[in-house]
């Protein structure tokens, strides 16, 4: 499966003091790399502060691949280089643009939901609230994911229109950025992650994903998972080739000898426990 994360702003602040002098240096060490990249990244100038932001921030969230990694990504960088506003209204933006495309992309699989009425036939929506009744009555968002859009929202319209009563006058609007863009993170750790068990992921597999057979039929799953997902044999390996990229090497005969398996019996062909 095809996908993206950013974890080096935990690695900078991983407590080294119970660990052996030795696996403590290393761990200095590759720190002290990841903040020489931050550097040639960000710039020397104010570059502590920089630094602070970007830890803020806290981890990119692990997420199939879509246009969301990239753009978000976009905003992560503009709030470590001190540009809060306009990762405020970034992040907003992003958050529309998920619902919009969760919206537009499955819609037609919930033809005949009632929650489909009201989104079945525009181009684009501005309606949040419209746009996450629909996925909500589909199942494809649950309450607590909904309450962050709706949290995410009411910062994207404090940051776009202007209220006496709300206003960001005087403010250089870094905490509303970065809660913002940690919901925004979150959002998408929610809806995207590539990982994890059942019911969307093959249980009893170790340090891999593989989508359950039962789900692939799931609109989610269909439009956005599988898209960026390799169909592969229990026999297959990952193959690096330099520069981060590689290629899946696999076991094209293997069907021939078990032309059907159960996610149970994936899992223990993986595991190698099979005749």
């Amino acid at each position: 499966m095809e996908f993206s994360f950013d974890t080096r702003a935990t690695l900078l602040t991983q407590d080294t003091t119970s660990y052996e002098p030795e696996i403590a240096a290393q761990w200095h060490n590759n720190q002290r790399l990841i903040r020489e990249q931050l550097i040639h990244l960000f710039g020397a100038d104010s570059f502590e502060r920089k630094l602070e932001d970007f830890i803020a921030l806290g981890p990119a969230p692990w997420s199939v691949i879509a246009r969301h990694n990239l753009f978000l990504n976009h905003i992560r960088m503009s709030f470590a280089s001190g540009a809060y506003y306009a990762s405020l209204v970034a992040a907003g933006a992003l958050g529309e643009r998920i619902l919009n495309q969760l919206v537009i992309t499955l819609r037609n699989d919930y033809q005949s939901h009632p929650a489909t009425a009201r989104v079945a036939k525009k181009d684009s929506f501005q309606n949040w609230h419209t746009m996450l009744t629909a996925l909500s009555g589909w199942g494809v968002v649950g309450a607590d994911v909904r309450k962050k859009f709706e949290d995410l929202c009411d910062l994207r319209n404090k940051a776009s229109h202007y209220d006496s009563r709300l206003t960001l006058d005087g403010t250089d609007a870094r905490p509303e950025a970065l809660e913002a863009v940690r919901l925004a993170q979150s959002i998408i750790s929610s809806i995207f992650a590539p990982h994890g068990g059942p019911p969307v992921y093959i249980d009893g597999i170790v340090g891999q994903s593989f989508i359950a057979r039962e789900r692939e039929d799931d609109p989610l799953i269909k439009h956005f998972f599988i898209p960026a997902s390799v169909l592969v044999s229990p026999q297959h390996e990952w193959h690096h080739v330099g520069d981060g990229a590689g290629v899946m090497l696999d076991d094209e005969t293997y069907h021939f000898r078990h032309p059907e398996l159960s996610d149970v019996e994936f899992a223990n062909h993986v595991a190698g426990k099979h005749d």
